[in-house]
């Protein structure tokens, strides 16, 4: 991502955004495989000072993973042509 791109998602003082750019010349470009591994470095040795923000983070994994499950159920069902299943699946799992 560009620096212009980052500054225009979120608005930076301009003192910063100077001191950004003075900054770039001596940052060393990286491999995206060795920038995940670092991020994931990090993250671990940070996750326990955010413990609020990883808690609220989990709880949205958990939520996007049970969406993903229920939407992949309901294409395989569909998928298999069959709705009378769809529905009964429907009634016995709401109440």
């Amino acid at each position: 991502m560009l620096v212009t791109d980052a500054i225009a998602q979120k608005p930076v003082p301009p003192v910063l955004v100077l001191e950004l750019y003075k900054a770039l010349p001596q940052i060393k470009v990286i491999s995206p495989k060795r920038a995940s591994h670092l991020s994931r470095l990090v993250d671990h040795l940070l996750s326990p000072l955010l413990i609020s923000e990883r808690a609220v983070l989990l709880q949205t994994r958990k939520k996007l993973a049970q969406q993903s499950r229920i939407t992949r159920r309901c294409s395989s069902t569909r998928s298999n042509g069959s709705r009378r299943r769809t529905t009964s699946f429907i009634k016995r799992k709401l109440p």
